[in-house]
């Protein structure tokens, strides 16, 4: 829900309603009623009451049961102090967010929309897709002059940023003072260890640094200070708003009760042990500088998680009830209807502008990555209104190519006109690494294991040039290097040379028994051209040359008759990607097609053609997900595929219960359906999964064994599997069994994509 299109609830409290339509409703004073004046002076002689909210993560959200209960009471707030969540829920009062818009809001934030930096699949760049491929477990690390850089929190807060803007209506302020509330929100100085009371320029950088939990979101830099969770130095801010002005203090302490010991069991167990202990010690400081006439409101949130994000309505009705503890003491702050109406009129965000027309987008921290690369990331365009959603989605988009340790943006009157600035932070780094792990049995027959490595090195010149060598050890060998260049700053079109050399098993059946297995060898030279179709896919054409060569390993020397071959061959692929993720579908379609064609007069040995092609597609309803594939291929011409080049099917949802290239074939067409079920999400696990396939092959066998019995035509196979799937940090992980037929069964565990 966008915040400018909110309109008062109607759900607000009692006091607060009758109050606001008798100040909307009263007629102009008459001599013996109160002015505006005489309220004014009548509400200068009260004491300014100071709010002050503490942090506790995602058990900040009871703050705003707090909030509601004040608001019944017409208990007054002329200033407001908070850490970390506490900060949030002050900065939304603070800038006139109501009550009930904070609840609306807070009803839709989950886990996944606060932490998930990354843009959705979908909108990611093809390289970024292509490397879905790959079964890495660890995500890209940067190498610079001192060895390997860390990432400085698991989370950098792009997304964070944009879940915040939704609670904030005033983004930037020269003094939070002029705020219709004023505002202080609690840093800690990751450097020097200082506290940091942030009370000027954007609101909700302010909220985001004091909320960084260290190692969880990285710092904010707001000046020359890195900045960290205010909780580690005034959880409870009292000082912060006496400093204000604040004569009487209603603080509202959540409490950041310390793990058990059995509790204590992981380093990250110990990390949150130390926060908290050190959190607990200020604390206790805090309240001892209440005064016999200030509030102390203690929510019992018992065992509620300060991470559980996913439920932060739940800890409302909590804070209400804890408020409603000390009702009659707040009463006695409490201000007649009419003047809290009118103090909560005044203390109302500014009626909304009109709609933002961006008249001008520029970027700005550009060092090494070009301004272009940013902009060819926006949906946001000169001339359009500007949407708070897709801005956000803009902002994650450019982050995920990787070339930024943060992203933000700002909206400025420049000139007259409205601009659109994209700020950046580059990463010092240039060169990166990756590893990857990938294990699969089918039980008692074959198993694989591959360990990956892919190191690159970015934008080596203006136009973003990048190269990178990849290496496979294990039952495949694989050591390849290829050199990416754009032809221009937007990255429209591209060339790739490359080289490669690998080698891998090669196996040979009849029937159900493995008559031979050869290592195949083989070493290319490619070079393509290629068209990027944005985050859709791209358009690649080009030319290989290279050899392959037969060696038998065991079992009889049939097949294939020549046991070395030239290669010379032009070759077009088309990529579109639009699936939200590539290992358990929910959303989204890819399309794949390619055209081969192997010619004498590139040096090849055999001349042949052929086409290929795979469309699949996903549907999710709750829960529940239906998935569907076809892919097919045929040689084009009178010329046949010759033994190296087939097309293999069997294995894992590729006709379950045959082993991995149990089927050799010039010509098939294949089918699948996969029904799947999210039984769980917990943490670090995106999903378990339970599924079953329904798959169907039609082909001409090239080795015309199958059960026994020639075949003189086509073949239709039919198989199926039902299997368990975790989708964790390490990769998808399955164990399933696949049926073909009584001699045609197996029992798989896979870690890795099948």
């Amino acid at each position: 829900m966008r915040l400018e299109q909110m309109t008062a609830s109607t759900t607000r409290s009692a006091c607060a309603a009758l109050a606001l339509v008798l100040a909307a409703a009263a007629p102009w004073p008459a001599a013996s009623e109160p002015t505006p004046a005489d309220t004014q002076r009548t509400e200068t002689r009260r004491p300014k009451i100071g709010l002050v909210l503490s942090g506790g993560g995602a058990r900040g959200a009871a703050h705003i049961g707090v909030l509601k209960v004040l608001e019944e009471l017409c208990v007054p707030v002329d200033v407001i102090a908070g850490t970390s969540m506490g900060s949030i829920v002050g900065a939304s009062y603070a800038t006139g967010l109501s009550v009930a818009q904070m609840e609306a809001v807070i009803g839709t934030i989950t886990t996944d929309k606060l932490f998930t930096d990354k843009p959705p699949r979908a909108d990611q760049t093809m390289r970024q897709k292509t490397d879905d491929e790959t079964p890495y477990i660890i995500p890209e690390l940067g190498i610079g002059k001192g060895g390997v850089v860390l990432p400085k929190g698991i989370v950098t807060g792009v997304a964070l940023e944009g879940e915040l803007r939704r609670l904030v209506q005033i983004g930037t302020a020269s003094n939070f003072d002029e705020l219709p509330i004023p505002f202080r929100a609690i840093a800690t100085d990751i450097g020097t260890g200082e506290m940091v009371v942030l009370s000027s320029g954007s609101v909700v950088q302010a909220i985001r640094a004091s909320m960084s939990v260290p190692g969880a979101v990285a710092p904010v830099t707001i000046g020359r200070r890195q900045l960290v969770d205010g909780g580690l130095v005034r959880n409870l801010p009292v000082d912060v708003a006496r400093a204000m002005g604040a004569e009487i203090i209603i603080a509202v302490n959540l409490g950041t009760p310390l793990l058990k010991p059995d509790d204590i069991t992981s380093v990250f167990s110990v990390t949150t042990q130390m926060i908290n202990i050190l959190t607990e010690q200020n604390v206790s400081r805090s309240l001892h500088e209440l005064r016999p006439g200030d509030v102390l409101i203690v929510p019992e949130l018992g065992d509620f998680s300060s991470t559980d994000f996913d439920h932060l309505k739940d800890t409302v009705p909590v804070g209400e009830a804890a408020a409603r503890k000390v009702a009659d003491r707040l009463r006695a702050l409490a201000l007649p209807p009419e003047q809290y109406a009118a103090l909560r009129e005044r203390q109302r965000a500014p009626a909304a502008k009109e709609a933002v027309i961006i008249a001008a987008i520029r970027v700005e921290g550009t060092k090494r990555v070009s301004p272009e690369v940013v902009l060819q990331s926006l949906q946001t365009q000169v001339g359009q209104q500007l949407d708070r959603d897709t801005i956000d989605l803009d902002m994650r988009r450019v982050f995920g190519r990787g070339d930024f340790e943060n992203v933000n943006y700002t909206i400025d009157d420049v000139d007259g006109k409205q601009t659109l600035t994209v700020l950046v932070r580059e990463k010092p780094e240039r060169d990166y690494f990756r590893f990857g792990l990938e294990l699969d049995a089918d039980l008692g027959k074959q198993s694989n294991f591959n360990l990956f490595a892919s190191y690159r090195s970015k934008w080596l010149n203006a136009w973003g040039a990048e190269w990178r060598s990849d290496l496979v050890l294990g039952t495949n060998v694989l050591v390849g290097t290829e050199f990416y260049q754009p032809l221009s700053a937007r990255q429209y079109f591209f060339v790739v040379p490359r080289v490669q050399y690998s080698v891998t098993p090669w196996y040979l059946f009849e029937d159900t028994i493995q008559i031979a297995q050869y290592k195949n060898t083989e070493a290319i030279a490619a070079f393509d051209v290629g068209a990027n179709i944005i985050e859709y896919g791209e358009v690649r054409v080009g030319a290989r040359y290279g050899y392959r060569s037969f060696d038998l390993q065991s079992g009889s020397p049939r097949f294939p008759s020549n046991a070395h071959a030239s290669l010379g061959a032009l070759n077009a692929q088309l990529t579109l990607d639009r699936l939200d993720n590539l290992n358990f579908t929910h959303s989204g379609y890819r399309v794949l097609g390619q055209l081969y064609s192997s010619l004498k007069a590139l040096g090849a040995d055999d001349e042949y053609s052929y086409w290929r092609g795979l469309v699949s597609g996903a549907q999710t309803w709750g829960a529940h997900t239906l998935e569907g594939l076809v892919t097919a291929a045929n040689r084009i011409g009178g010329n046949d595929i010759p033994a190296y080049d087939l097309f293999n099917l069997g294995g894992f949802l590729y006709l379950s219960g045959l082993q991995r290239q149990q089927q050799k074939t010039q010509d098939f067409v294949f089918g699948r359906l996969v029904y799947r079920t999210k039984l769980a999400s917990i943490p670090l696990f995106e999903g378990i999964y339970v599924g079953a396939s329904a798959e169907a092959a039609r082909l001409k066998p090239a080795v015309p064994v199958w059960q026994g019995q020639p075949v003189d035509g086509y073949l239709n196979i039919a198989a199926g599997s039902i299997y368990f799937g975790l989708d964790s940090p390490l990769g998808p992980l399955y164990v399933g069994f696949g049926y073909a037929n009584k001699d045609n069964k197996a029992i798989y565990l896979f870690l890795g994509r099948p």
